[in-house]
Protein backbone atom coordinates (compact mmCIF):
# COMPACT_ATOMS: atom_id res chain seq x y z
CA UNK A 1 0.00 0.00 0.00
CA UNK A 2 2.70 2.62 0.59
CA UNK A 3 4.24 1.45 -2.60
CA UNK A 4 0.93 2.49 -4.30
CA UNK A 5 0.82 5.84 -2.35
CA UNK A 6 4.46 7.05 -3.88
CA UNK A 7 3.33 6.03 -7.01
CA UNK A 8 0.59 7.85 -6.59
CA UNK A 9 2.14 10.76 -5.03
CA UNK A 10 4.94 10.83 -7.87
CA UNK A 11 2.29 10.91 -10.50
CA UNK A 12 0.03 13.64 -8.68
CA UNK A 13 3.08 15.26 -9.11
CA UNK A 14 3.52 15.80 -13.13
CA UNK A 15 -0.20 17.08 -13.06
CA UNK A 16 -0.07 20.81 -14.18
CA UNK A 17 -0.57 23.17 -11.10
CA UNK A 18 -4.49 24.47 -12.86
CA UNK A 19 -5.52 20.79 -11.97
CA UNK A 20 -4.13 20.33 -8.75
CA UNK A 21 -6.18 23.45 -7.83
CA UNK A 22 -9.32 21.57 -8.10
CA UNK A 23 -10.65 19.17 -5.13
CA UNK A 24 -10.62 15.65 -6.51
CA UNK A 25 -12.12 12.01 -4.91
CA UNK A 26 -9.19 9.73 -4.65
CA UNK A 27 -11.02 7.69 -6.64
CA UNK A 28 -11.55 10.65 -9.54
CA UNK A 29 -8.10 11.37 -9.24
CA UNK A 30 -6.79 7.90 -10.15
CA UNK A 31 -9.00 8.38 -12.89
CA UNK A 32 -7.50 11.47 -14.42
CA UNK A 33 -3.92 10.12 -13.47
CA UNK A 34 -4.77 7.21 -16.29
CA UNK A 35 -6.74 9.42 -18.82
CA UNK A 36 -3.18 11.78 -18.27
CA UNK A 37 -0.64 8.70 -18.94
CA UNK A 38 -2.83 7.43 -21.87
CA UNK A 39 -2.97 10.51 -23.56
CA UNK A 40 1.08 10.66 -23.47
CA UNK A 41 1.26 7.34 -25.22
CA UNK A 42 -1.10 7.96 -27.72
CA UNK A 43 -0.12 9.77 -31.04
CA UNK A 44 -1.21 13.72 -31.38
CA UNK A 45 -4.30 13.81 -34.21
CA UNK A 46 -1.61 15.78 -36.11
CA UNK A 47 1.14 13.50 -35.94
CA UNK A 48 -1.54 10.53 -36.88
CA UNK A 49 -2.60 12.87 -39.62
CA UNK A 50 0.73 13.37 -40.96
CA UNK A 51 0.91 9.89 -41.08
CA UNK A 52 -2.16 8.96 -42.75
CA UNK A 53 -1.13 11.36 -45.79
CA UNK A 54 2.69 10.42 -45.78
CA UNK A 55 3.02 8.97 -49.88
CA UNK A 56 3.85 5.57 -49.52
CA UNK A 57 7.01 4.36 -52.13
CA UNK A 58 5.54 3.36 -55.79
CA UNK A 59 6.99 0.28 -57.43
CA UNK A 60 7.64 0.66 -60.92
CA UNK A 61 5.47 -1.74 -62.83
CA UNK A 62 8.23 -4.41 -64.00
CA UNK A 63 8.32 -3.89 -67.92
CA UNK A 64 8.84 -6.58 -70.27
CA UNK A 65 11.50 -6.27 -73.23
CA UNK A 66 9.94 -6.63 -76.50
CA UNK A 67 10.27 -9.52 -78.41
CA UNK A 68 12.42 -9.31 -81.26
CA UNK A 69 11.40 -9.11 -84.80
CA UNK A 70 12.95 -11.26 -87.26
CA UNK A 71 15.12 -8.28 -88.47
CA UNK A 72 15.84 -7.47 -85.04
CA UNK A 73 17.10 -11.71 -84.24
CA UNK A 74 19.39 -11.14 -87.13
CA UNK A 75 20.87 -7.90 -86.20
CA UNK A 76 21.86 -9.67 -82.51
CA UNK A 77 23.07 -12.58 -84.19
CA UNK A 78 25.24 -10.27 -85.84
CA UNK A 79 26.38 -8.59 -82.71
CA UNK A 80 27.44 -11.98 -80.84
CA UNK A 81 29.01 -13.05 -83.50
CA UNK A 82 31.55 -10.25 -83.59
CA UNK A 83 31.43 -10.38 -79.73
CA UNK A 84 32.83 -14.38 -80.27
CA UNK A 85 34.88 -13.64 -82.80
CA UNK A 86 36.48 -10.77 -80.65
CA UNK A 87 36.64 -12.98 -77.91
CA UNK A 88 34.63 -11.00 -75.50
CA UNK A 89 32.51 -14.34 -74.46
CA UNK A 90 31.21 -12.80 -71.54
CA UNK A 91 29.00 -10.18 -73.59
CA UNK A 92 28.18 -12.75 -76.00
CA UNK A 93 26.23 -15.41 -73.64
CA UNK A 94 23.33 -12.97 -72.48
CA UNK A 95 22.79 -11.76 -76.75
CA UNK A 96 22.79 -15.70 -77.13
CA UNK A 97 20.28 -16.86 -74.79
CA UNK A 98 18.10 -13.97 -75.94
CA UNK A 99 18.08 -14.57 -79.93
CA UNK A 100 17.54 -18.17 -78.39
CA UNK A 101 14.33 -17.91 -76.46
CA UNK A 102 12.97 -15.38 -79.28
CA UNK A 103 13.29 -18.25 -81.97
CA UNK A 104 11.88 -20.75 -79.45
CA UNK A 105 8.82 -18.16 -79.36
CA UNK A 106 8.80 -17.75 -82.91
CA UNK A 107 9.99 -21.25 -84.49
CA UNK A 108 9.16 -23.62 -81.62
CA UNK A 109 11.84 -26.14 -80.06
CA UNK A 110 12.92 -28.06 -82.88
CA UNK A 111 13.56 -25.82 -86.06
CA UNK A 112 16.72 -25.53 -87.54
CA UNK A 113 16.73 -21.87 -86.06
CA UNK A 114 16.88 -23.45 -83.19
CA UNK A 115 19.71 -25.66 -83.88
CA UNK A 116 21.61 -22.95 -85.16
CA UNK A 117 21.33 -21.25 -82.04
CA UNK A 118 22.46 -24.25 -79.76
CA UNK A 119 25.73 -24.59 -82.26
CA UNK A 120 26.77 -21.12 -81.65
CA UNK A 121 25.85 -21.61 -77.15
CA UNK A 122 28.25 -24.84 -78.09
CA UNK A 123 30.85 -22.91 -79.39
CA UNK A 124 30.91 -20.25 -76.67
CA UNK A 125 30.91 -22.99 -73.89
CA UNK A 126 33.69 -25.21 -75.29
CA UNK A 127 35.85 -21.73 -75.89
CA UNK A 128 35.25 -21.24 -72.13
CA UNK A 129 35.67 -24.74 -71.10
CA UNK A 130 32.42 -25.52 -69.77
CA UNK A 131 32.21 -29.12 -71.23
CA UNK A 132 29.59 -30.66 -68.91
CA UNK A 133 27.25 -27.46 -70.40
CA UNK A 134 28.88 -27.90 -73.83
CA UNK A 135 28.53 -31.68 -74.94
CA UNK A 136 24.11 -32.00 -74.43
CA UNK A 137 23.81 -29.12 -76.72
CA UNK A 138 25.99 -30.47 -79.70
CA UNK A 139 23.58 -33.56 -78.92
CA UNK A 140 20.97 -31.65 -79.28
CA UNK A 141 22.06 -30.02 -82.54
CA UNK A 142 22.75 -32.92 -84.04
CA UNK A 143 19.77 -34.63 -83.05
CA UNK A 144 17.01 -31.59 -84.05
CA UNK A 145 19.52 -31.32 -88.10
CA UNK A 146 19.08 -35.06 -88.31
CA UNK A 147 15.26 -34.73 -87.88
CA UNK A 148 14.78 -31.73 -89.94
CA UNK A 149 17.49 -32.13 -92.78
CA UNK A 150 17.73 -35.81 -93.13
CA UNK A 151 20.92 -37.97 -92.13
CA UNK A 152 22.56 -37.04 -95.33
CA UNK A 153 23.19 -33.01 -95.35
CA UNK A 154 26.15 -30.64 -94.69
CA UNK A 155 25.05 -29.54 -91.62
CA UNK A 156 24.49 -32.74 -90.41
CA UNK A 157 27.92 -33.56 -90.74
CA UNK A 158 29.33 -30.34 -89.60
CA UNK A 159 27.24 -31.38 -85.78
CA UNK A 160 29.38 -34.71 -86.23
CA UNK A 161 32.15 -33.09 -86.82
CA UNK A 162 31.93 -30.68 -83.66
CA UNK A 163 30.95 -33.63 -81.58
CA UNK A 164 33.96 -35.69 -82.79
CA UNK A 165 36.26 -32.87 -82.19
CA UNK A 166 34.60 -32.23 -78.59
CA UNK A 167 35.82 -36.33 -77.92
CA UNK A 168 38.91 -35.84 -79.45
CA UNK A 169 39.91 -32.67 -77.41
CA UNK A 170 39.08 -34.43 -73.54
CA UNK A 171 41.09 -37.63 -75.24
CA UNK A 172 37.76 -39.50 -75.89
CA UNK A 173 39.11 -40.82 -79.04
CA UNK A 174 36.86 -44.10 -79.43
CA UNK A 175 34.02 -41.98 -79.33
CA UNK A 176 35.36 -39.34 -81.69
CA UNK A 177 36.44 -41.98 -84.70
CA UNK A 178 32.80 -43.24 -85.43
CA UNK A 179 31.41 -39.67 -85.32
CA UNK A 180 34.71 -38.63 -87.77
CA UNK A 181 34.25 -41.25 -90.30
CA UNK A 182 30.39 -40.77 -90.59
CA UNK A 183 31.02 -36.75 -91.23
CA UNK A 184 33.84 -38.02 -94.04
CA UNK A 185 30.91 -40.39 -95.77
CA UNK A 186 28.58 -37.14 -95.85
CA UNK A 187 30.94 -35.02 -97.11
CA UNK A 188 31.89 -37.56 -99.65
CA UNK A 189 28.28 -38.08 -100.73
CA UNK A 190 27.21 -34.31 -100.80
CA UNK A 191 30.46 -32.36 -102.37
CA UNK A 192 32.58 -35.10 -103.65
CA UNK A 193 35.83 -35.99 -102.76
CA UNK A 194 37.45 -33.02 -103.75
CA UNK A 195 35.84 -30.84 -101.48
CA UNK A 196 37.70 -29.20 -98.79
CA UNK A 197 35.37 -30.46 -96.28
CA UNK A 198 36.52 -33.85 -97.36
CA UNK A 199 40.04 -33.23 -96.61
CA UNK A 200 39.30 -31.49 -93.30
CA UNK A 201 37.41 -34.96 -92.57
CA UNK A 202 40.39 -36.89 -93.85
CA UNK A 203 43.01 -34.97 -91.35
CA UNK A 204 40.95 -35.40 -88.43
CA UNK A 205 41.04 -38.68 -88.99
CA UNK A 206 45.30 -38.99 -89.16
Amino acid sequence: MAIVKEILTHSISLLPTSILAIPFSIPLLGTLLALTTLATLAPSPTAAAVERRSPQPQIAPHRQAKPLTPSGIAAEEERASRRLDEGRLDEAEPLLLQILDAKRQQFGDRSTEIAASLNQLFILHYAQGRYAEAEPLASEVLDIRRQQLGEQHADVAQSLNNLAEFYRVQGRYEAAEPLYLQALEIYRQVFGDRHPEVATSLNNLG
